[in-house]
C-alpha cells in the first residue's frame, strides 16, 4: 500500500480543555513521516458546556432518557474537532478531499 497521511485526534477525559491532533504518513505498517502535532484549546464556552454535561451525566446515571445536553455537547465537540483537524492539515500545507 502507498503511504498516506492520517490524522489522529484525542480529547482527554480530564477536561484539560484541549484537542490533541497529530499527522503521520503511513502505509499502515510503518511510519514514513511524523508530520506535525498541536493542542487545539477549547473556548471557555465549550469547557463550561463539558462541565455541565459531566454534571448531567452524574445526575442521570443511566436511568431514564439521556439528558438533552448530551446532544448539544456532541455537536459542539464534533464541530471543534473538525475545525482542529482542518486547521492542522491546512496549516501543514496539505488539503483534505
Amino acid at each position: 500500500m502507498q503511504p498516506i497521511w492520517a490524522v489522529g485526534l484525542m480529547t482527554g477525559t480530564v477536561l484539560d480543555g484541549n484537542i490533541d491532533v497529530a499527522l503521520i504518513k503511513t502505509d499502515g505498517e510503518t511510519v514514513d513521516d511524523y508530520g506535525t502535532y498541536t493542542l487545539a484549546p477549547y473556548p471557555q464556552s465549550t469547557r463550561t458546556l463539558l462541565e455541565r454535561t459531566v454534571e448531567a451525566a452524574r445526575e442521570w446515571n443511566f436511568s431514564g432518557p439521556e439528558p438533552a445536553i448530551f446532544r448539544e455537547a456532541e455537536e459542539v465537540l464534533t464541530r471543534a474537532q473538525s475545525a482542529a483537524v482542518k486547521d492542522l492539515v491546512e496549516g501543514y500545507g496539505l488539503t483534505m478531499p
